[in-house]
């Protein structure tokens, strides 16, 4: 039984149709965060909650 692999290359059957665009828009996003002044990496814990209306089993 083969499993299926998605080529990187557009040159196969198996490349995805909708691959350049979702590169494209990746790169105009990560243009867009790096140039918001003053972006820096959080480095505090974020705020966690308790859920109330979640209960397991």
């Amino acid at each position: 039984m083969s499993t299926f692999r998605p080529s990187l290359t557009p040159s196969s059957m198996s490349a995805c149709i909708g691959a350049a665009l979702a590169r494209a828009e990746a790169q105009i996003a990560l243009a867009e965060l790096i140039a918001l002044p003053g972006l820096q990496l959080a480095t505090d814990e974020p705020p966690w909650r308790s859920l109330q209306i979640l209960h397991g089993p």
